[in-house]
């Protein structure tokens, strides 16, 4: 069964300590759900700062977008990539 594996949040530590402070507060805010408009505000910043550290954070982390961002933080391994070739 292909989809999410078992959590492993030992494994995320290593990648997220590349992240300044709140390069790394805004990615766990993110894992959480809060969207960008709520993690501004909690933290005092704007809108347009939270999207720079994410995009920070992604590039480090190597992650596309905030579900696999949010997948790296709570460790849990995407299994979900197409195979290479689809068998006929």
């Amino acid at each position: 069964m292909q989809g999410l594996a078992s959590r492993n949040t030992a494994a995320a530590e290593p990648a997220l300590d590349s992240l300044s402070q709140r390069e790394r507060q805004v990615a766990e805010a993110v894992a959480r759900g809060s969207t960008n408009k709520e993690i501004a505000s909690v933290m005092g910043i704007t809108e347009r700062t939270v999207k720079a550290h994410l995009s920070a954070a992604f590039e480090k982390l190597g992650v596309r977008d905030r579900m696999q961002l949010s997948l790296l933080v709570n460790g849990v391994e995407d299994s979900t990539h197409l195979p290479q070739k689809i068998p006929a």
